[in-house]
């Protein structure tokens, strides 16, 4: 498996101007520029990114939350005329709730803790949030207040901030769950 790092550098040659990806959806609409250069287009390159190296990742806990789920169920269902609809969102659905909590609760988790990837990007272009602070995150501007500047109790106090949305964020999803329940 690529790390981030070099799966990152390898996903950059596909959104140059002129690449395969950045030619493509050009014919979309999309302008045919180097994404993680433009202002309006670096995030969403990171988005893409992030999404390109977890999805697999993500893909087998539903295959597994799906192995879990009894086939009992969906026999009775057939049997008691259910169709392909019905049965996925009356059996399928509700039981991967659980999972879905845990894919989600983890995607968040993970986004918050985008580094490695932007810093790649971002080391060609002038530094971390560049181009024009387009990819700045509450992890790079930790990351710039605490190693580059020397100002560890700001550092601190930003990871604490970070912890605590994503201890809410958590919450409120697990809120959400049993509410439903």
């Amino acid at each position: 498996m690529l790390s981030s790092v070099a799966a990152a550098t390898v996903f950059m040659y596909f959104f140059v101007k002129g690449g395969a990806m950045s030619s493509f959806l050009s014919l979309f609409g999309l302008p045919n520029v180097t994404w993680y250069a433009n202002v309006a287009l670096a995030m969403p390159f990171i988005g893409i990114l992030y999404l390109w190296q977890t999805v697999g990742f993500y893909m087998i806990y539903y295959l597994s939350g799906l192995q879990n789920i009894s086939p009992q169920l969906y026999e009775a269902a057939q049997i008691d005329g259910a169709g392909k609809v019905q049965t996925f969102l009356k059996i399928t659905v509700p039981n991967l709730k659980p999972t879905t909590f845990l894919v989600v609760t983890y995607g968040i988790i993970q986004s918050f803790q985008l580094f490695d990837q932007i810093s790649v990007i971002t080391s060609s272009n002038g530094g971390l949030g560049s181009p024009a602070g387009a990819t700045s995150t509450l992890l790079t501007f930790f990351y710039t207040q605490s190693f580059k500047y020397y100002k560890m109790g700001y550092g601190s106090a930003i990871a604490m901030v970070l912890f605590i949305i994503i201890l809410v964020i958590s919450a409120a999803q697990r809120k959400l769950i049993r509410l439903e329940d």
